[in-house]
């Protein structure tokens, strides 16, 4: 088939169903044109494309709790993750959060117009610190009531990695830190008795809702 002047040349096939498909040349580019057997040009339909980012997910430390809703359990995390050289900013749902805790958390990566770059969970899971380093800045973090920061480091420094179960099973222990009376030996315990009431409270809270 002839499509008048120089400029174009092409070719048509006529399909069972009527309808011309032509591969038309036009300046040195060719497109393939369909039409009815009207001649009437019919719409080419463009694949489409899963704009959608791909799950992942991201594990480490929690260094800083942004910002956390006890009501909701919406968080904003700064997270110390491995490969990371910088703290990845994480936000998520989690009933409680606090600083040395570690996140296994599962999402997509985001540019936020105001904040930059994060990761958005849509699941989240702590669980508590087992190095030395996390377990002094998840008791310093104020989550256990009658210890702060400096108190965190000597009981730390004292008990290690088992800093956990002397406070849980065997709070006595904690009056051989520098600073530690029978008095406060039974407040630490009562405070941390205390936080894993509220923990488990609000875990359950939000799963019933």
């Amino acid at each position: 088939m002839s499509y008048g002047s120089g400029h174009r040349s092409g070719s048509c096939v006529r399909c069972a169903s009527g309808i011309l498909r032509h591969s038309v040349a036009a300046g040195g580019v060719r497109a393939n044109v369909t039409t009815d057997s009207l001649g009437i040009g019919l719409p080419t339909l463009k694949p489409i494309f899963d704009a959608t980012p791909p799950r992942e997910t991201l594990v480490g430390s929690v260094e800083r709790v942004t910002f956390h809703n006890e009501e909701n359990g919406f968080a904003v995390l700064k997270v110390k993750s491995r490969g990371k050289r910088d703290l990845v900013p994480v936000v998520g749902h989690v009933a409680s959060i606090s600083a040395g805790e570690f996140i296994h958390a599962v999402g997509v990566w985001v540019t936020d117009r105001s904040h930059g770059l994060q990761f958005r969970a849509d699941f989240l899971k702590t669980t508590p610190p087992t190095t030395a380093e996390g377990i002094e800045k998840y008791l310093g973090s104020g989550l256990v009531r009658g210890i702060g920061p400096k108190l965190a480091e000597r009981i730390v420094a004292a008990f290690g990695e088992a800093t956990f179960e002397v406070i849980e099973a065997d709070c006595a222990r904690l009056r051989e830190v520098p600073g530690i009376g029978e008095f406060r030996a039974g407040r630490i315990a009562a405070g941390w008795a205390e936080q894993k009431a509220e923990a488990s409270s609000l875990s359950g809270s939000q799963a019933a809702s």
